[in-house]
């Protein structure tokens, strides 16, 4: 579990991934949403611009990410679903409903899981 974009930073820079490298950060023009949900989920926005540099269609858009416990960073959903940070916001919590929801079901089945 992370407590802060800096914990998940730290996890995926010492697992050897380059997820938040200036390089790959500045490709897509990409900003992170500074809160991290259910210990694992943060937001980023991404801007995608032409090799050239010119934007595509000029509208930032927002993904879902993951963070997993070795520090490898997914994304849930599709690369930039959303067009505001609202909606994003809407599908995190959607997601962890789910979460919740399906463990409970297990607990209740005596899965545990």
């Amino acid at each position: 579990m992370y407590r802060t974009i800096s914990d998940i930073k730290r996890a995926n820079t010492t697992s050897g991934g380059h997820y938040f490298d200036p390089d790959t950060m500045s490709f897509f023009d990409s900003h992170i949403e500074p809160r991290v949900y259910g210990g694992c989920i943060f937001i980023t926005s991404e801007q995608y611009r032409s090799p050239r540099g010119e934007e595509c269609d000029g509208n930032r858009m927002w993904s879902v990410r993951y963070c997993n416990k070795t520090g490898a960073i997914d994304t849930l959903g599709k690369h930039m679903a959303y067009s505001s940070i609202d909606d994003a916001v809407l599908a995190v919590e959607e997601i962890l409903e789910l979460h919740m929801r399906y463990h409970h079901l297990s607990e209740k089945k005596g899965n545990g899981r």
